[in-house]
C-alpha cells in the first residue's frame, strides 16, 4: 500500500514518459488563477532546434537590448532538472487536503466576553473553565472531543472554534496541530513562485550589473515542453518560431 503522500506508482512508473505539456495542462486545470500569474519581469528565452541553427546570431543581435545568457550550465540539464518533477502532477495528486490553508501554527484566541475584565490570556482562561467543569462532571475526555467535533463542522481549514463553558464565550483560531499534517504542502502557487525566484537569482541581478534592464537566455537543448514550462511562469512571453527547414540554409 503506498504511503498517502507519495504519487501512486503507476504515476511515477510513467514520470519519464509522461509530457511535460500535459501535466502542465494539468495544472492550469486544477489552478486556473496560476495562468494569471503577473510579474515585473520580461524574459526573452531564445530556444533553437539544434546546433548551427544561427541562435547564437540572434543572441548576439539581441544583446544591445537584452543581456541573454548563453545554453548556461547546458550540460547540467539544470532547466529541465528543475521543470521535470511537474510530470509527477496529475487530476488526483496531490490531494487537495495536502495543502496548507492559511491555519496558524498556535493557538491564539481572539475574543472573550464576560462581565468582569477579560484575562490576557483568553485561550487559557476558557480552556481552564472547560476543563475545570469537565472534570468535575467526570468528563474530561469532552475537551478533545469538542475540538474533534469542531473539526468536523467545519473541515479542515482555518476558522474559529467557539466554545462557552461556565459563563464565558470565548473563540479561538483553529491552529495547524488540529489537522492532519503528515502530508502538508506550500501551494502550488508558491510552487511556481520558487521556480521564478530560482531563475530570476541566478540570472536577472549579473544582468544588472552588466546595466541591461531585460534579461533571458539561449539554449539549444530544450524541447518544446520546455517552452510550454517558461510560459506557464512568465505567461506574457509572445515566440517567435522559426520553421526548422529554414534554418539549414542560414
Amino acid at each position: 500500500m503506498n504511503n498517502p503522500g507519495t504519487p501512486r506508482v503507476d504515476v511515477l512508473a510513467n514520470h519519464n514518459r509522461r509530457s511535460l505539456t500535459d501535466a502542465i495542462q494539468c495544472l492550469a486545470a486544477r489552478w486556473p488563477d496560476i495562468c494569471a500569474t503577473t510579474t515585473s519581469e520580461r524574459p526573452v528565452f531564445v530556444l533553437a532546434a539544434g546546433w548551427r541553427s544561427g541562435s547564437t546570431l540572434l543572441q548576439r543581435m539581441l544583446m544591445p537590448e537584452c543581456f541573454i545568457w548563453g545554453e548556461p550550465y547546458g550540460h547540467s540539464g539544470m532547466l529541465q532538472s528543475l521543470a521535470d518533477p511537474l510530470r509527477c502532477i496529475t487530476e488526483d495528486w496531490p490531494e487537495p487536503h495536502f495543502f496548507y490553508h492559511g491555519e496558524r501554527a498556535s493557538n491564539v484566541a481572539v475574543t472573550l466576553r464576560r462581565d468582569e475584565p477579560a484575562a490576557s490570556d483568553v485561550a487559557a482562561l476558557v480552556d481552564a473553565a472547560m476543563r475545570q467543569e469537565f472534570e468535575a462532571e467526570g468528563r474530561s475526555a469532552e475537551v478533545e472531543q469538542e475540538v474533534d467535533r469542531a473539526l468536523r463542522d467545519g473541515g479542515e481549514t482555518a476558522g474559529l472554534i467557539t466554545t462557552e463553558r461556565d459563563g464565558y464565550i470565548g473563540e479561538r483560531d483553529r491552529d495547524i496541530t488540529e489537522r492532519f499534517v503528515a502530508n502538508l504542502y506550500p501551494s502550488v502557487a508558491t510552487l511556481l513562485d520558487a521556480h521564478r525566484a530560482y531563475l530570476e537569482t541566478l540570472f536577472v541581478q549579473p544582468a544588472r550589473d552588466a546595466k541591461a534592464q531585460r534579461w533571458g537566455f539561449k539554449e539549444v537543448r530544450l524541447s518544446a515542453d520546455y517552452a510550454h514550462y517558461l510560459k506557464l511562469l512568465y505567461p506574457a512571453l509572445i515566440g517567435p518560431l522559426r520553421k526548422m527547414l529554414a534554418t539549414r540554409p542560414s
